[in-house]
């Protein structure tokens, strides 16, 4: 009986409980968990006492790539927000799972919405979002769906309160109860965000500590880089205690003198090589009558001497929108390193190295029964490892990428023809090395030729009209809108193999193609949106929007064009040609703009370095670059590029800030 309503199994979470809201904002309690296959990422819920529509599962043909679709939730809270698109693979494997390709955004909030065909049936439930690309989504199809109703395991929800719960023998909770402690295969998990004591939300344990000298210790890993949560220590009931714990990169040792950040004295906070982020870092702790000692993986971090707070109990703490992961918590006298001595790691690291060149297993085997914390020297080798494998595959693509820009710098520097159309194809090449230049420019010049069969024996008009038909219809040219600020619309290589691309890329080949028949086309770059000019031989010029099929548009179009691109009207120095270095300047910055949204950094430092490469005489751009070798912890390149701009007395620059700048950069040096 009652009503199922099905979401992902991620929607749920466990050990809380779980409301379901109707769009009349009524909250209904749910009665018990019908049915749950985490693999599947799938969940059922049961409600009592409510009359709802029902969406029908009932469709007996399979899914078809290219369906139409449409899709329903509550993206970035938006809510009750319906969406439509296609199907583009019916069967994906997607993590090991069997889902739907759409293409549609999802974002967060869209979980467990429906998918629904034409004729309103649902065919799968929203639950992913593509990593790679900002309009394609995953779904979970119905028949897993109907599979897991036709074997239900139903969960009451007094049962289902219990699942991951704390053991509260060993812990006690202390804070808003919007943050989830729970644990899950013996580590403890804390998410959500306090919103009482200075975010800070503390889980303490009941084991008693051992008298006035003791250490704690466990292993932490926080899932966000600006990420807090560690150990405290000293608790006492008044929201007086010490905590050591990770905050953003650095190791931090505060006392507690009460429950707001008013009340918080930071005693240490500084960058330390022995914290790993992203990894497991075992915290550890030694309290003495007069003096605390904190380790990082063993490695000695902070030593000082404050006997404020003694007693009191130990346990673990996190803050903010942190995601934590704690495991090995430990309060003893004394509590033995997590690696083993010298000794051991000198042996595991030769009997590595041997068996790298070719020699026996057995030997790392033997060396790692010495000590049954063997296992973390392992792992700290095979970290190593990988960390060199990935600076030295950083810095072959980093070498490759140095070639690429010297190949477009004397590009656009020479009097090649083709100078334009060659310099926007190794922009694309600058990012990946599968990139063939001569293989995309013979494709450009093959399709030139058709071009130019097609256009043989005219005049001037008539061969503007067969680069239109031929450009737009015959060879299918047009707008990326659906995708708008993907990088790869900014690709030449891939808008001539896709037929798409954005305003600037469409119009780079549309003006080259048009000056193999001997048109005179130039790029024009209004504000926020690129167009090109046609100048007849005869006859006044006329502006033309590439990426709306070729329209051509008069001042007062674009004049609007521009205001809603760019907010700003139109300036007679906005009509002037672009030159080549302009046009390749101008696809520099939107694939810029790109990868600061994705927030790819390496990305960025690429194009940074080839835009100052472009205009030296950029202070702007020289400053940027500084970040990005700030960011990228290229302090001695920071620095170089500051001082660059220092040396120029340019008006534009603002001193002051400049000088911070140089002043951060050497803190971090």
């Amino acid at each position: 009986g009652g009503v199922l309503i099905a979401t992902n199994h991620h929607v749920l979470g466990q050990a809380r409980p779980i409301f379901v809201e109707t769009p009349d904002g009524t909250r209904h309690r749910v009665e018990e968990v019908h049915a749950t296959d985490a693999a599947a990422d799938l969940a059922v819920l049961r409600l009592e006492g409510v009359s709802l529509p029902v969406l029908s599962l009932d469709r007996a043909e399979a899914v078809r790539s290219g369906e139409e679709i449409a899709v329903i939730g509550h993206p970035l809270g938006r809510r009750y927000t319906v969406g439509k698109g296609i199907v583009s693979s019916a069967k994906r494997t997607v993590a090991g799972r069997e889902m739907m390709q759409l293409a549609v955004p999802v974002e967060q909030g869209n979980s467990g919405g429906p998918v629904l065909d034409s004729e309103g049936r649902v065919i799968g439930l929203l639950t992913l979002k593509a990593l790679d690309r900002e309009d394609l989504g995953y779904a979970v199809p119905a028949t897993a769906l109907r599979e897991l109703l036709a074997d239900p395991n139903p969960t009451p929800m007094s049962r289902w309160l219990t699942v991951g719960r704390l053991d509260p023998k060993r812990w006690e909770v202390d804070g808003d109860s919007s943050v989830r402690w729970r644990q899950r295969a013996g580590r403890v998990l804390a998410s959500g965000v306090d919103r009482t004591r200075g975010t800070r939300s503390l889980c303490v344990s009941t084991l008693p500590v051992p008298g006035d000298t003791y250490e704690v210790a466990a292993g932490v890993k926080l899932e966000e880089d600006d990420g807090a949560a560690g150990l405290v220590f000293a608790v006492d009931d008044q929201d007086r205690h010490y905590g050591f714990y990770p905050s953003s990169g650095n190791l931090r040792l505060v006392r507690f003198d009460g429950p707001t950040i008013y009340q918080w004295d930071i005693l240490r906070d500084e960058r330390h090589p022995a914290y790993r982020p992203g990894e497991w870092n075992v915290l550890r702790v030694r309290v003495t009558p007069g003096r605390i000692e904190c380790f990082c993986n063993d490695e000695p971090v902070f030593e000082l001497e404050d006997a404020t707070y003694r007693g009191g109990r130990v346990g673990l703490v996190k803050f903010r929108h942190t995601t934590a992961a704690f495991r090995g918590f430990r309060v003893a006298e004394a509590i033995e390193p997590s690696r083993p001595g010298d000794e051991v790691v000198d042996a595991l690291a030769e009997a590595v190295e041997a068996w790298r060149g070719g020699g026996p297993a057995e030997a790392v085997a033997e060396a790692a029964a010495a000590d049954g914390r063997s296992g973390l020297v392992l792992e700290d080798l095979a970290r190593r490892l990988e960390r060199d494998a990935a600076r030295l595959r950083s810095l072959a693509d980093e070498i490759r990428a140095d070639g690429v820009r010297e190949r477009l710098v004397k590009t656009l520097d020479s009097d090649a023809g083709d100078r334009l159309l060659r310099a926007a194809v190794l922009l694309a090449a600058l990012d990946s090395a599968e990139v063939d230049v001569e293989a995309t420019l013979a494709r450009f010049a093959s399709m030139a030729d058709e071009l130019a069969d097609a256009a043989a024996e005219s005049d001037e008009a008539a061969k503007r009209a067969t680069l239109d038909r031929v450009f737009f219809r015959d060879w299918g040219f047009h707008g990326g809108k659906t995708n708008y600020r993907s990088r790869s619309n900014s690709y030449v290589n891939e808008a001539i193999d896709d037929r798409e691309g954005l305003p600037i890329t469409l119009s780079v080949l549309y003006a080259a193609f048009a000056e193999t028949l001997g048109l005179d086309v130039r790029g024009v770059g209004l504000p926020g949106h690129f167009v090109v000019r046609y100048r007849p031989a005869e006859g006044e010029s006329v502006l033309i929007d590439v990426f709306e099929g070729g329209r051509e548009l008069t001042l007062r179009e674009a004049a609007s064009l521009a205001m809603n691109g760019s907010g700003r009207p139109l300036m007679l120095t906005d009509l002037g040609d672009q030159s080549d270095r302009d046009v390749v300047v101008r696809m520099l910055r939107n694939l810029l703009s790109s990868a600061e949204r994705e927030e790819d950094e390496a990305a960025l430092l690429r194009y940074a370095r080839t835009l100052a490469e472009l205009e030296p005489e950029s202070a702007t751009d020289r400053l940027y670059l500084a970040v990005r070798y700030f960011n990228a912890e290229r302090f001695a390149d920071a620095l170089a590029e500051v001082d660059a701009v220092l040396a120029v007395d340019d008006p534009g620059v603002s001193v002051p800030r400049v000088l911070r700048l140089r002043r951060a950069i050497e803190e971090r040096m």
